[in-house]
């Protein structure tokens, strides 16, 4: 029995008295259909409708509805008591579900104005960009997060889609969105029928076919095959905001956002703007500047600070090496606190040329941290120090022969590991 789509003829309907016509079991979730259906299944890049159905005075929430031979299975969550064990598609003659028991569909609407602003939001941008530039529109994508589309110039005089030409299209989007044009779904039995719609994009299915279009016939704003839900008009839309371009595949991937949403992420961006701003003393319109001038000054900096590093580690590596030349001790321990775990990297380079047979370790207590290092034909390899010393008090790291690094949970590890180094290689060396 096919299901009745209330939605295809109601994107409004919030809530529906309906019958159970089939339950069934998909691993612990039961699966429902029902004669008639508000919810929207998932397909046409769009997620399902989600909501609550009501029947014999307790509430059930439908977590996901999914679509499979003209049924529409409506998944609910967590119900796994008094449900049997039955094989695919079987009938199940449970506590709380029979077949023709009457139920309360109530559609969770703010997810589902969510989709539908969101969805048209789409529509009008793959018209506006097949009509300005014949992109087309091959790849959508709704995410959590963002939108995506990806569009095709291959039968355009455009090999890439740029920022400008994006923000062109972006206006002539929102405009089509303030013109508050009506958004008709038409349905259509066959291919002959829904091809005398002006469509941007060439018709795939053979029969049941639905076709969305923004604005009249004559000249549509959109016109497309899609099985989703939409707004009754384009100014429910509301607004649409493209973020980011990328090449991908040869094509131009489009990241927007419409509807509430995209006033969500324009707030977000604004607020975050406007305490950059105060916080640089610049107004809106000079902002860009004074950002660049503090890059810059920055920049200035972190030459001077380079410059500074590269001074001290000659000098500590100098240091290290006529305190090398005097001690005969075989494995020397150098606390340098004041260096974090990257300059003591970059002294290590060095270090290695002058250990001849030694062992070096270079610690610094505020981090945590040893650097382990020796020459190429020392007989000790540094990364099986760390391996069969420092992992079992806790440390991170490894290395290979010459040099190798390791980070404690605390110093009190730290200081147990150069204690086992000393006592395990102080004789082998």
């Amino acid at each position: 029995m096919k299901t009745i789509r209330v939605y295809k003829e109601d994107v409004y309907k919030k809530d529906l008295v309906s019958h159970i016509s089939g339950v069934f079991r998909d691993q612990e979730n039961i699966l429902l259909t029902f004669k008639e259906t508000i919810f929207f299944p998932t397909g046409g890049g769009q997620s399902s409708d989600v909501g609550i159905i009501s029947i014999n005075d307790k509430k059930y929430k439908i977590i996901d509805v999914s679509e499979h031979d003209d049924e529409i299975y409506h998944k609910i969550e967590n119900v796994k008591d008094n449900v049997p064990q039955a094989s695919d598609n079987a009938y199940i003659d449970s506590f709380d579900f029979k077949i023709g028991d009457a139920v309360l569909q109530e559609i969770n609407w703010a997810h589902r104005f969510d989709n539908m602003q969101r969805h048209c939001g789409e529509h009008i941008l793959s018209g506006i960009l097949y009509k300005m530039y014949k992109g087309i529109n091959r790849g959508f994508h709704m995410g959590d997060d963002y939108m995506t589309i990806d569009i095709s110039l291959e039968n355009s005089q455009y090999n890439r889609i740029n920022w400008s030409m994006a923000e062109a299209a972006e206006l002539e989007t929102n405009s089509v969105i303030w013109q508050n044009l009506p958004v008709i779904s038409t349905h259509y039995d066959s291919k002959e029928e829904a091809s005398k719609e002006p469509l941007r994009k060439e018709l795939k299915l053979e029969s049941d076919i639905t076709i969305v279009r923004i604005g009249s016939f004559d000249n549509p704003s959109d016109a497309v095959a899609c099985c989703g839900t939409h707004p009754a008009f384009s100014g429910q839309v509301g607004m649409l905001k493209i973020y980011k371009l990328e090449q991908n595949k040869g094509m131009t991937r489009i990241y927007f956002e419409a509807g509430e949403r995209a006033l969500k992420k324009y707030q977000s961006q604004y607020n975050a703007m406007t305490e950059i701003s105060n916080k640089l003393s610049a107004g809106q319109e000079d902002l860009l500047e004074k950002f660049e001038s503090m890059e810059a000054k920055n920049q200035e900096i972190r030459n001077r600070l380079f410059l500074l590093e590269k001074s001290v580690i000659a000098s500590k590596t100098e240091n290290i090496k006529e305190r090398l030349e005097k001690s005969a001790s075989q494995i020397h321990i150098e606390t340098l606190d004041g260096l974090n775990p990257k300059l003591l990297q970059a002294m290590s380079k060095d270090l290695i040329k002058i250990a001849d047979s030694k062992l070096i370790i270079l610690v610094n207590h505020d981090a945590k941290f040893a650097l382990i290092i020796t020459s190429k034909d020392s007989s000790i390899n540094c990364g099986d120090i760390v391996k069969n010393l420092a992992l079992n008090l806790g440390g991170k790291g490894g290395g290979n022969k010459i040099s190798a690094q390791v980070t404690f949970g605390n110093i009190k590890d730290l200081k147990e590991f150069i204690k086992s180094v000393k006592e395990s290689y102080n004789d082998i060396l």
